[in-house]
């Protein structure tokens, strides 16, 4: 596992990198809506899915963020990982190639709050961590294809001052910060990222950590 996702320290968090390291077994025949089951609640298994339901329906960003988490979790949640996985696939591999956009479901909260294009950087950290360890080759092919178009999205749209503040948001700063992140992770995944993409966000970043915080108000 990559920092910036998932824990990368010793013990514990090691052991589960190990178990969690291997393949993805495939979607079982656990029912996800089973009474008692985590998150139960929280899910709707749709035809493409498993999608994390928000204020408007199921988000894309909210589905990858959840997805990493029940990776980090372990593999007794690889059923609700693996369709969660395909609902992020069906989203990224239905949208343009040009736009940055995965999704046409705009005002989330998670949009609000990181920006309008939070759902491709986290579906973009999502495609780095199954890169390689889905259940079967075809669908490591089409992670490793997702991935590819999300990373070609994010660079083509980074702004002339290295972020990828676009469109307002709460955290700006942060939803840029999980931009670059999602490209550092596809890079140490294997994939081609343009390393001048790369700098200007490094600058960008130090930049703004380097701003002061305004005066408080008496």
């Amino acid at each position: 596992m990559r920092a910036g996702v998932l824990p990368h320290t010793g013990g514990a968090n090691a052991q589960r990198r190990r178990r969690n390291g291997r393949r993805l077994k495939g979607l079982g025949d656990r029912d996800p809506q089973r009474k008692g089951e985590p998150h139960a609640t929280d899910l709707h298994h749709s035809a493409h899915g498993l999608g994390l339901l928000g204020a408007s329906g199921a988000a894309v960003a909210n589905t990858a963020v959840a997805a990493l988490a029940l990776l980090q979790a372990g593999r007794q949640y690889e059923p609700q990982v693996e369709r969660a996985l395909a609902f992020v696939l069906q989203r990224i591999e239905a949208s343009p190639a040009d736009g940055l956009a995965i999704t046409d479901r705009q005002g989330t909260q998670i949009q609000r709050k990181l920006g309008p294009y939070i759902d491709t950087f986290l579906s973009s950290m999502l495609m780095s961590q199954i890169d390689g360890r889905a259940s079967t080759p075809a669908l490591n092919a089409r992670v490793r294809k997702a991935l590819q178009k999300t990373v070609a999205k994010i660079e083509k749209h980074q702004q002339s001052d290295g972020s990828w503040n676009i469109a307002g948001g709460w955290a700006p700063v942060l939803g840029t910060s999980m931009a670059s992140r999602s490209l550092f992770e596809a890079q140490n995944r294997g994939v081609a990222v343009d390393a001048a993409v790369l700098k200007r966000a490094e600058n960008y970043t130090v930049s703004a950590l380097s701003v002061p915080p305004p005066p408080v108000a008496r």
